[in-house]
């Protein structure tokens, strides 16, 4: 799940497929009890996916992102596993939000009604911490969500699970809609890859306009001979906005408008300058030209670079 995807999921209120959590306590039995209501509640009710986010409050249906951490898939996993029957299929992954991570499970619908694997006792206690009663998931127990509660199941309901699974077609959507995430979360996955393979040099500030330097230096040297001295800068321009051009086509470097101007004026008119010397007998050679060419370019992409870095 992205941000974005984030964002408009915290646009919609509690229902019987979304539910907000502030913290998530597994390492006690009185928080494990309460996450296995909220999981198999949300199992049972959906029909398709729900959500079960972590780090943010609600109140009086305006959220606030107080951020988690400590939780793991593989804590998650565990009590799942234990206390839930049949498997609940889920998805947990942690999204950066305002500075802060949310974790969210997103849990899918399978093959309810889905039960308490066995007897779960937990302790009941006041507000000042004091042991009260112990209290029990009972094995075989079913929750169902009723807007933003939970509630047992009735036998009627537990009877709708049933026949709603029978039906199959909400087993196909959810399956469905497991692949559509996998694809979506493997694309995103392929394209950061990429994306990171490509910031060595491409998304470098210093060592782009350098680059783009370096190649207009090395065509304006090889044709040195044939450009007259005045032209120099309107050469040199009409190389490194072609450059420019094919870099953008490309998508080979995210160079800011900045930079693109700064570079172009730069070497125009360090390359006027430069064609107004008389070298013609120093550069006879070709790879000389091209040489001299390359290195007056590198002076005016360092420059570039240095001056657009502020």
């Amino acid at each position: 799940m992205r941000p974005k995807q984030l964002e408009e999921l915290l646009q919609q209120d509690e229902s019987v497929s979304l539910e907000y959590k502030t913290t998530l306590n597994l390492r006690d039995k009185a928080g494990k009890a309460k996450f296995l209501k909220e999981v198999l509640s949300l199992a049972n009710s959906l029909q398709g996916r729900a959500y079960l986010v972590i780090g943010v409050r609600e109140k009086d249906k305006k959220k606030e992102i107080v951020g988690m951490e400590g939780i793991t898939e593989e804590q998650i996993q565990s009590v799942i596993k234990e206390w839930c029957r049949p498997a609940i299929d889920f998805h947990f992954e942690i999204v950066p939000f305002d500075e802060k991570n949310v974790g969210v499970i997103t849990i899918y619908s399978n093959r309810p009604p889905h039960t308490v694997k066995k007897r779960f006792g937990y302790p009941k206690t006041n507000k000042t911490g004091k042991h009260i009663k112990q209290n029990y998931l009972e094995e075989h127990e079913v929750f169902v969500r009723k807007g933003s509660t939970i509630e047992i199941a009735s036998p009627e309901e537990i009877v709708a699970m049933a026949q709603r699974d029978s039906d199959g077609l909400d087993a196909v959507v959810s399956r469905l809609d497991r692949i559509a995430d996998w694809q979506e979360e493997t694309a995103e996955a392929i394209y950061s890859q990429n994306r990171a393979n490509r910031t060595d040099w491409k998304d470098n500030w210093f060592a782009v306009p350098i680059l783009i330097a370096l190649i207009t230096g090395a065509v304006i040297g090889w044709w040195w001979l044939e450009i007259p001295k005045d032209a120099f800068p309107i050469v040199s321009g009409v190389i490194s906005i072609f450059i420019l051009c094919v870099f953008s086509i490309f998508d080979l470097s995210e160079i800011s408008v900045k930079q693109a101007l700064w570079t172009i004026a730069i070497l125009s008119f360090i390359f006027w300058g430069a064609g107004r010397t008389n070298l013609n007998l120093a550069l006879a050679l070709p790879i000389s030209r091209i040489l001299y060419g390359c290195m007056i370019g590198v002076m005016g992409g360092l420059v570039t670079s240095i001056l657009t870095v502020f």
